[in-house]
């Protein structure tokens, strides 16, 4: 082959290999990409253990950035610079949090996300002159004090812009954690010591209790049993009972009926308020009629006095009466007692009913000639004489009361 065809190749080789090792240069080292155009952001941290240059950042597991530079701040902690991809957006409601594995393996920076946004912070005096350092980037941190006042509360939803100062946290480590609580570990564990010592002894009392009552504790048990099997053969009954088609139907009747009888219940209830109700009133109408005569009661136990001894003296009268009349005494006693006076009395009733029939033709006379005098006034006087009557009830013919007619 031909010495210069090589010589080319070979130059071709070399030239690839410098671009492909700037290009990788330019994507995965510390300075700045002129390709990707990532942005800066400033996080303060109380304290960064485990933290340098090349910690990776990560969001919800995934890499995001690295950190580019950790230093000292002038208040006090640490400021670690970090750079993120740009195609990697952060909100002021997530907070970069440093925190390790349990056995101590490597340190990464994790934004978490809060319920609450992070304040606008100015950055510390130390980031400011490491950015002056940097020369070209002093544009950047004045486009982002531009975007807000130190101090000033932003949305959740807000973006976090190239060069803002981000306040951090650290997690806790496992290990210190237990460090912190082993005097608590400590009482913890001679309170269970405690809490054995006191279970061994309940148990040793127990077992003492189930020693010495034996006896009885077996016939507990046999009467649990007995009543267990009692319980099971009542149980059974029960079954057969409710087992029958016919009693099944008539509890299904029954609790059907249940609602008519509550209803009947109901009307007999409110019947018998509606009758309480009218012996309350007829009892206040009572008391009312019995409240005059508790007031008048004196009066009116003195007025029946009276009335007694009244009552006793006319039973004295008439018990006298009665005695006098048995006696024969007085006319109506002998009257009640003498035969003759009777007899008397009864000739008297017989002549004055003879006088009576004597009289019936008299007074059917009296009763003509009334009727005749009636008929025929001029019998009595010179009128009649003068003023002819035909003897009728009305007027003639031709007198001047007809005639008035």
């Amino acid at each position: 082959m031909d010495e210069r065809v090589i010589k080319f190749r070979v130059g071709v080789m070399v030239i690839a290999t410098l671009f492909i090792a700037g290009i990788l240069v330019l994507l995965f080292g510390n300075t700045p990409s002129l390709v990707r155009n990532d942005y800066i952001i400033y996080m303060h941290f109380d304290d960064a253990p485990g933290v340098t240059e090349g910690t990776p950042i990560r969001k919800s597991g995934i890499l995001i950035g690295r950190v580019r530079n950790v230093r000292f701040a002038d208040q006090g902690g640490v400021i670690v610079e970090g750079e993120i991809q740009h195609d990697i957006k952060l909100f002021h409601n997530e907070v970069p949090q440093v925190s390790g594995s349990l056995l101590g393996g490597d340190v990464v920076i994790q934004f978490i996300r809060t319920s609450a946004a992070q304040p606008v912070q100015s950055p510390a005096p130390a980031a400011e002159a490491a950015i002056r350092a940097r020369g070209g980037e002093e544009t950047v941190l004045t486009a982002a004090q531009e975007g807000g006042q130190p101090g000033q509360l932003p949305a959740p939803d807000q973006e976090i812009k190239p060069g803002d100062y981000i306040e951090g946290t650290v997690a806790p480590n496992p290990f210190q954690v237990l460090g912190n609580m082993q005097g608590d570990l400590g009482e913890a564990i001679k309170a269970l010591s405690n809490a054995g010592t006191e279970v061994s002894k309940l148990a040793g009392n127990v077992n003492k209790v189930l020693e010495s009552n034996d006896d009885q504790i077996n016939r507990i048990i046999t009467e649990t049993e007995t009543a267990i099997s009692a319980f099971q053969t009542a149980m059974n009954n029960i079954n057969d009972v409710i087992g029958d088609p016919k009693v099944r139907e008539n509890l299904k009747q029954v609790v059907d009926n249940l609602p008519k009888l509550f209803e009947d219940s109901r009307a007999t209830v409110n019947t018998m308020r509606s009758t309480l109700e009218g012996v309350d009133r007829n009892m206040r109408n009572l008391e009312g009629f019995t409240a005059p005569l508790g007031e008048r009661g004196e009066e009116i136990i003195a007025r029946i006095d009276r009335t007694t001894s009244s009552l006793d003296e006319l039973l004295g009268i008439m018990s006298d009466f009665g005695r006098k009349l048995n006696s024969g005494q007085g006319s109506f006693g002998k009257f009640m007692t003498d035969p003759e006076l009777y007899n008397s009395l009864v000739a008297s009733a017989k002549n004055v009913e003879c006088v009576t029939q004597e009289l019936k033709p008299i007074i059917s006379d009296v009763r003509v000639f009334t009727d005749r005098i009636a008929r025929h006034p001029e019998l009595l006087g010179v009128r009649g004489a003068i003023q002819r009557n035909p003897g009728t009830k009305w007027p003639a013919a031709g007198s001047e009361q007809s005639q008035m007619r």
